[in-house]
């Protein structure tokens, strides 16, 4: 945080962080943590808040990156039309122009995760909002999220639910 130089500087962020919805921790003067991430409109609002207070966002750099791959990757699955059929790699280092392997070691030291875990997780919350919907068989969801076949994307599904796309959609969750 840059310009939070003051006890009243301070209490005037906290008081913005809570407004915006965020829960926060302190670390030191002048450094926050956000727990549970924060929305680009929560980022926004903030940004704008602080700016009135005299205080501006400063983003950590390896955060930032990992704000970016993540967005990278929710846009990419709800429209896999523009990725290479199973070629995330390729398709996030042009998206982002980094190569892939400094994303994915970026990825996997601020996230404690690798890229592909966090794309099967996107993947698998994307699968649900489908199953929502009872005109979509799982073919069909299949094929609209590139999986090489029904099976593959019920394993993954299972491996994270513990069910069955179909026992899920049964369920009524």
């Amino acid at each position: 945080m840059k310009n939070m130089l003051s006890e009243r500087c301070r209490l005037y962020l906290e008081t913005q962080l809570r407004e915006v919805g965020l829960r926060f921790l302190i670390l030191q003067q002048g450094i926050i943590a956000i727990a549970d991430g924060w929305t680009q409109e929560q980022r926004e609002e903030l940004a704008t808040r602080l700016t009135e207070g005299g205080m501006e966002i400063m983003i950590h750099r390896k955060s930032s990156i990992v704000d970016k791959i993540e967005s990278a990757i929710k846009e990419m699955i709800d429209d896999m039309s523009e990725v290479p059929k199973g070629n995330y790699s390729e398709y996030l280092s042009k998206k982002l122009d980094t190569d892939y392997a400094t994303l994915s070691k970026i990825f996997s030291e601020t996230k404690g995760s690798t890229i592909q875990q966090y794309i099967i997780q996107t993947k698998v919350e994307k699968i649900i909002d489908f199953l929502a919907d009872e005109t979509m068989s799982l073919t069909d969801i299949s094929y609209k999220l590139q999986y090489s076949s029904v099976a593959h994307l019920s394993n993954q599904f299972r491996k994270i639910m513990k069910c069955s796309p179909s026992e899920y959609r049964k369920s009524g969750n």
